[in-house]
């Protein structure tokens, strides 16, 4: 493996917190609280997600499956860039 290869693949490994880099779900929570005031002191799985008067899920798992699409987009971008 070429040095930008393994770049990219230390890259994702950090993005997908495999060696557990950051807290995910505090990264979750602080940004999801910033700027929004009605929120700051409620847990995100205290906070439903409805759709047409139906429960869907708690804002905690939504958070986390859209943290996680976005990270498994960013990672196929950067694997794009691999060399072959």
């Amino acid at each position: 493996m070429n040095n930008k290869n393994g770049l990219i693949e230390e890259i994702k490994s950090f993005l997908k917190n495999e060696d557990c880099s950051y807290d995910k779900d505090q990264l979750i929570n602080e940004e999801c609280v910033k700027g929004i005031q009605e929120i700051k002191d409620i847990a995100l799985d205290e906070i439903g997600v409805e759709y047409d008067g139906k429960s869907i899920m708690v804002l905690e798992d939504f958070t986390d499956r859209v943290f996680d699409n976005v990270i498994q987009m960013v990672c196929n971008v950067l694997d794009s860039y691999k060399e072959k």
